[in-house]
């Protein structure tokens, strides 16, 4: 399945195009949704570097760091398998930049506030 951001007039004025021209005997899978940009590889080093100091600190890895604040900071989701509901940590991998920034500064805000470790961007 591919999946394609249209820009402007034009752009929108072709995916309805293409959307009218598609065989009304068959099924079709249509999403359609403001796009959003994903983070960006600057702001998930920063919250790797974030994870890596809170671990130094704490003796525990940057993996179990991660997962652990994704309970603290993000809101929990569920998945369903076969026919048992479980809760799961909320996942940084859908976020968009700015949910992934507020996210990073919550992170940073906890770390110095609760465990004194202050780790700053690269451009500050």
């Amino acid at each position: 399945m591919r999946s394609n951001v249209a820009r402007g007039k034009e752009q929108l004025r072709r995916v309805a195009d293409t959307v009218a021209a598609l065989n009304p005997d068959r099924p079709w899978r249509i999403t359609i949704g403001e796009y959003r940009s994903k983070r960006s590889p600057e702001q998930n080093n920063l919250l790797w570097k974030i994870y890596t100091e809170i671990a130094g600190g704490t003796g525990h890895t940057p993996e179990d760091v991660h997962e652990a604040l994704k309970k603290l900071f993000l809101p929990p989701r569920q998945i369903v398998i076969g026919e048992v509901r479980v809760p799961v940590a909320g996942s940084t991998a859908g976020l968009d930049v700015h949910s992934f920034s507020e996210y990073v500064e919550r992170v940073q805000s906890w770390a110095a506030s609760e465990l004194g470790i202050v780790v700053l961007d690269q451009g500050e």
